[in-house]
């Protein structure tokens, strides 16, 4: 599981409930422990990023009495997650995502965009 497959099936409105857009952000993040070193950058933030995924799901059902807004839970927890990953910086001080925004917009492979 990669964004790029919960992106698609956030877009094609395959998730029914909220707990099935979980369940595939935990396994990615599951996988990104499972295959990283518990020392690792990449282990330590899929840690914080699952927390914080948990938090806003349970956060979004607080309210047992209405019928949950599931597009509305998914774009809320989608959009924390980006968040997080967009204002995350080093030990530094420098956001991660500002080496991001010199890359150019399309790359040539090939003669090919």
């Amino acid at each position: 599981m990669d964004l790029d497959r919960i992106c698609h099936k956030v877009k094609s409105n395959s998730y029914e409930t909220l707990q099935l857009l979980l369940d595939d952000i935990t396994l990615m993040l599951d996988n990104a422990c499972k295959f990283n070193e518990p020392d690792s950058k990449i282990y330590k933030d899929a840690l914080i990023l699952q927390r914080l995924a948990l938090q806003t799901k349970l956060s979004l059902s607080e309210d047992d009495d209405s019928v949950p807004d599931v597009p509305g839970a998914v774009r809320e927890i989608l959009t924390s997650i980006f968040t997080s990953v967009y204002n995350h910086q080093d030990e530094e001080g420098r956001c991660f995502t500002d080496t991001m925004a010199e890359l150019p917009e399309l790359a040539e492979v090939n003669g090919e965009k």
